[in-house]
């Protein structure tokens, strides 16, 4: 795994410039990063709750846990060139759920030139974190001289049918952190079905070299929430 200063430091004076100031200071900076942390560890029913990020809890995404998050997706990248298996480019890259457009920026990192120029498709339910992905990936993406055409798509991952079919079929497909917050009203084994019904859906529409990349948090529930999926 690679680790870049300058990109953190390119991608946090975008997310500055894109912010209010008062969400980036020190004590609302704070009150975010605590919420964030505690809908995803210890108050996941609040992740059933439909509606978006304040912009304190958007500036700790941006500022804090992006940076820090990012970088997981080198690890299954790493493992696809291990066995010669990074698509070719130009890429097309499917980013569902993307929030702030970690994995797309993380992806764009580990593979620098050799995105040639990538097509992104940035899908969330959330316009305001749209519209800071886009500022997000665009600056990530200037910084590392790669050349991308950018679109954003607002999506509800629920219905399979409202998932963007890009033509021709993209190279990756990235899902991060979003798995474990479908379906939850829907009780087991239901629940599960669900989920890996939208996976089978998603891996047909890939590439033939393409790649399907799930990264979920590491908590023994959705641990073994994704197991059962698998």
């Amino acid at each position: 795994m690679r680790l870049d200063a300058a990109l953190d430091e390119a991608i946090a004076a975008a997310a500055q410039a894109a912010l209010p100031a008062s969400a980036t200071s020190l004590n609302h900076l704070l009150a975010g990063i605590s919420s964030v942390s505690d809908r995803y560890v210890t108050e996941r029913e609040r992740l059933a709750d439909p509606r978006p990020d304040n912009p304190a809890e958007r500036a700790a995404r941006a500022l804090f846990f992006l940076p820090a998050d990012l970088i997981k997706i080198h690890v299954p990248l790493a493992e696809l060139d291990a066995a010669q298996a990074i698509p070719a480019g130009p890429l097309r890259i499917l980013d569902l759920g993307c929030g702030l457009g970690t994995l797309s920026i993380g992806l764009l990192g580990y593979l620098g030139p050799r995105a040639a120029h990538a097509t992104i498709t940035l899908s969330d339910h959330d316009p305001a974190a749209l519209a800071l992905a886009h500022t997000l990936v665009s600056a990530a993406a200037a910084h590392l001289a790669v050349p991308v055409t950018i679109t954003t798509r607002a999506i509800d991952l629920h219905d399979p049918t409202s998932v963007p079919a890009p033509s021709p079929s993209p190279s990756f497909i990235l899902l991060g952190t979003t798995l474990n917050e479908l379906h939850l009203a829907v009780p087991d084994p239901a629940r599960t079905t669900a989920r890996a019904a939208l996976v089978t859906h998603l891996v047909a529409t890939l590439a033939p070299d393409g790649a399907l990349i799930i990264i979920e948090p590491a908590l023994r529930e959705t641990a073994r929430a994704l197991e059962q999926t698998r």
